[in-house]
């Protein structure tokens, strides 16, 4: 969402919003001119920095969930069930980083055992190369920490070096564009997180209406994890504003931070110290059979309630109390 009032908009709460990007490299670009201009940000993409002091500013909001939050739900399901000993397959850059970070934070509470954690480049086509040396580890999960084209290239042929036979294959996000794109067969049992599913409908009556409305808008498609994101990120802003009566910046920054919303997923708010939503996180796998109807690509084990205890504390993200 975005709103404009001339090169000089947004200054001493003149009223100027911004929602955009997916990468998190970029939301951090995005965030130092927001800050910089005095303009409200609402981010729909995972990263850690966003919520740490040296990066937040009062108009920062972070809709999505970030990679602690994902990780940490995804792990605690995994570490709990598949075993102790981890390999990681992590790629090189912040969410990679990020992720594994959160996984090891996790383990602590299991006594996992890291095995290893190799590291590719962004934008790798080959991991022949790889794959055998995290197989020879003899792990009970490989997590494969990357995203996006790089996610579905290592699951196929992770899936090629029959890994899955004997390993257990976990991923902090899956997305449903990366299944779809890549196929039933690479991401089978493969086990993950994400911030929504469309068959959550039959728990939230928010789920079904904004299902329903999508059916009716795009001619019976259902939404992705990321159209809902997307939309949870602009109507958190409509609904401060309208509660807000106002436009200007600091109101609406105010209402924005007393939100208790349940627009699309179940209850979700805005934790005070650092804007992060605090909402839940659904575990996920992959499937390719007693499939519903084309969307039908995942099956929910599990969700993790909102809850606090589940994000890194104020104090850690370098807040004053």
């Amino acid at each position: 969402m975005k709103r404009r009032r001339g090169r000089g908009a947004g200054r001493e709460g003149e009223g100027e919003f911004r929602r955009r990007s997916l990468s998190a490299a970029v939301q951090l670009a995005i965030n130092n001119v927001t800050k910089e201009r005095g303009v409200i940000f609402n981010s729909i993409s995972q990263s850690d920095a966003i919520n740490e002091a040296a990066d937040l500013s009062k108009y920062t909001f972070h809709e999505a969930l970030n990679p602690h939050m994902t990780s940490g739900a995804v792990g605690r399901y995994a570490f709990a069930k598949f075993g102790k000993k981890v390999a990681f397959l992590t790629a090189d850059y912040a969410y990679g980083h990020e992720m594994v970070r959160g996984f090891l934070e996790v383990g602590k509470e299991f006594n996992i055992e890291n095995l290893g954690d190799i590291r590719h480049p962004l934008g790798t086509t080959d991991f022949s190369t790889l794959l055998p040396r995290l197989q020879a580890l003899k792990p009970d999960i490989l997590c494969i920490s990357n995203f996006g084209r790089d996610q579905q290239i290592a699951l196929k042929q992770a899936t090629d070096f029959g890994i899955k036979k004997s390993i257990q294959i976990i991923a902090p996000l899956l997305s449903h564009a990366s299944r779809v794109a890549a196929g039933p067969q690479a991401f089978e049992g493969v086990v993950g997180g994400c911030s929504f599913y469309w068959g959550i409908e039959d728990k939230f009556a928010s789920t079904k209406a904004f299902n329903d409305a999508f059916r009716k808008m795009y001619d019976g498609k259902l939404p992705t994890d990321y159209g809902a994101l997307g939309y949870g990120g602009v109507r958190t802003v409509l609904e401060a504003v309208k509660g807000a009566g106002s436009v200007e910046t600091n109101k609406v920054v105010a209402a924005l931070e007393a939100l208790k919303y349940d627009y699309y997923k179940g209850p979700q708010y805005y934790r005070k110290c650092d804007h992060q939503s605090v909402q839940s996180v659904l575990v996920i796998k992959s499937k390719s059979k007693d499939m519903k109807n084309e969307s039908d690509v995942f099956e929910v084990l599990s969700t993790e309630e909102p809850n606090e205890k589940y994000l890194r504390t104020c104090e850690a993200l370098g807040h004053k109390s």
